[in-house]
Parts: structure tokens; C-alpha cells; sequence
């Protein structure tokens, strides 16, 4: 539980400069059980995980911008080898193709951190 003089020292903290705040709020910590710096850190910056409605946004932003990269580099490398007889070696859009296709596996492959401490029965 935080104190009043804690209190105090967070709402003090809160208008300090950044080096001044890390300053005291490592002191503060080192004197605290985990779970005391825990709460301690949520008092300092509420802020908790992002809901699922702006990690679906982020996902979309994301997977967009790769899907339009993609696209725009497809066109680029197949107009220059097609239309403009470059020196494009056809291997390089082959090459293209498996990166984004390593890509998008590691884009829905599980985490296997996400699996820790689960026993496998299987």
C-alpha cells in the first residue's frame, strides 16, 4: 500500500523533469517488495495493455502496409523486367515472393513464449 509521504513523492515526481523523475523513482523502488513496485508503477503511469480493439487497428496497419510494399514492389520489379528490359534478374521477384511468404508464417506462427509453463500431453 503507498503512504501519504509516497503519495506525496509521486505527485511531486509527476512534475519533475524526466532525469529528476527516474532519479527518485529508483530510489523509491529499490526500498520495495516487487509487488510494491508493481503499484508503485501503476500509480506513476496508469497506463495498462492496450485493449483488442486498437491491437486489431495495429494488426491492420500493419498487415496493410506490408500488403501495399508488397504490391508496389511487384509492380516496380515486373514493369522493369518486362517493360523497360533491365538488368532485373528474374530470381530477384522469386526472391521477393519467399521472403514475404517467411514473412507472413512468422506473422501467424504461434509465440512460443505464449505456450510457457503449459505441459504438452500430446
Amino acid at each position: 500500500m503507498i503512504d501519504d509521504k509516497e503519495a506525496i513523492c509521486i505527485a511531486t515526481l509527476k512534475d519533475m523533469p524526466i532525469a529528476g523523475q527516474k532519479k527518485v523513482f529508483q530510489e523509491i523502488a529499490d526500498t520495495k517488495t516487487a509487488e510494491e513496485r508493481a503499484e508503485l508503477a501503476s500509480a506513476v503511469s496508469p497506463m495498462g495493455p492496450p485493449s483488442t480493439r486498437i491491437r486489431d487497428n495495429l494488426w491492420l496497419i500493419v498487415v496493410g502496409a506490408f500488403a501495399i510494399v508488397l504490391v508496389g514492389s511487384f509492380l516496380a520489379l515486373a514493369s522493369a523486367l518486362l517493360f523497360f528490359r533491365s538488368n532485373i534478374a528474374p530470381e530477384l521477384i522469386l526472391t521477393m515472393f519467399t521472403s514475404v511468404a517467411g514473412f507472413l508464417a512468422g506473422l501467424f506462427t504461434p509465440s512460443p513464449v505464449a505456450n510457457r509453463g503449459r505441459e504438452d500431453n500430446g
